[in-house]
């Protein structure tokens, strides 16, 4: 009986693991999409603040230009963009940063549980190895 519960034990704790690291694989890509629209807006207020700007045209080179609009263009996914008002815009991202921001919540509290829940089954599985022999 303690050879099948071995194995299962040790089925368990690969299921857990590998849940485990595509959560925290999930998190990095997470975090990193939070950072990129936490300085978004912080680009967004600067551009409200003067008009002068610094843009990227790729492959590490800039051009200094000067904003004619306030208007921005924002992609809503599918290859599509609207125009908005940088107010609006500014809206937009703070509610898409809120929402991430609650993903994250939930997905750092699920990490905890499959972490207490490997930890648990490292103990058992010990256990068992010890008594077998």
């Amino acid at each position: 009986m303690a050879e099948k519960e071995l194995k299962e034990k040790v089925l368990a704790y690969r299921i857990l693991e590998a849940r485990i690291n595509g959560l925290l694989k999930n998190r990095e890509m997470l975090v990193a999409k939070l950072v990129e629209i936490e300085n978004t807006i912080e680009s967004i207020k600067e551009l409200k603040k003067n008009d002068n700007i610094l843009f990227s045209l790729g492959s590490d080179t800039y051009a200094f230009g000067k904003l004619t609009e306030r208007k921005l263009i924002m992609e809503v996914g599918a290859n599509v963009a609207f125009e908005k008002p940088v107010e609006q815009a500014l809206d937009t991202l703070n509610k898409k940063k809120e929402e991430f921001e609650n993903i994250l919540k939930g997905m750092e509290k699920e990490i905890s549980e499959v972490s207490s829940a490997l930890d648990e089954l490292a103990t058992d599985l010990q256990e068992i190895s010890k008594s077998q022999k």
